[in-house]
């Protein structure tokens, strides 16, 4: 199994063993004929989430060098997450890092969130790896294929209170 499709199948199961309220999330499965399609299509507690999951193989070794690329979201997809925000749900990109990669039990593995607003506004962006060290929703691998997703579901309760 690829690192994508590991990380997909570990925040699904890391969402449905967090949420303590009904959750469906669908894998979605881009081909030739589909492109733009979220990695993954949910509604948990009553708010529809689309998620888009990217892998960051290897950081670079310098603070200065940039790590998260905002251009590793097609137009497509950042087009299809706008609409999804637009029309009143959660649009989500998720970056699973990986500092060596492969993932160890000792790496320090995390994930920043970035959101897209009913506005059509993003907060995707171009991080260098010291602004990836002070990034503060991020998802931490727990181990055992687990991460936490306090984040995302504090992203969902402020969704629902608007």
């Amino acid at each position: 199994m690829g690192l994508e499709s590991q990380f997909k199948k570990e925040i699904v199961e890391s969402l449905r063993g967090m949420v303590h309220g009904p959750i469906y999330v669908q894998k979605m499965h881009g081909n030739q004929f589909q492109t733009g399609v979220p990695d993954l299509i949910a509604c948990i507690s009553g708010v529809p989430v689309m998620i888009e999951l990217k892998i960051i193989r290897q950081l670079p070794k310098r603070p200065e060098s940039v790590a998260i690329k905002k251009s590793v979201v097609t137009g497509l997809q950042q087009d299809n997450l706008k609409k999804w925000a637009v029309a009143g749900g959660l649009s989500l990109v998720l970056y699973g890092v990986m500092r060596q990669g492969r993932r160890r039990n000792d790496d320090r593995v995390l994930c920043p969130i970035f959101t897209y607003n009913e506005d059509g506004s993003t907060d995707l962006q171009d991080l260098t790896v010291a602004e990836l060290d002070g990034w503060t929703r991020v998802l931490y691998y727990e181990g055992k294929g687990l991460w936490s997703t306090q984040h995302i579901l504090r992203a969902i309760k402020i969704h629902k209170d608007l």
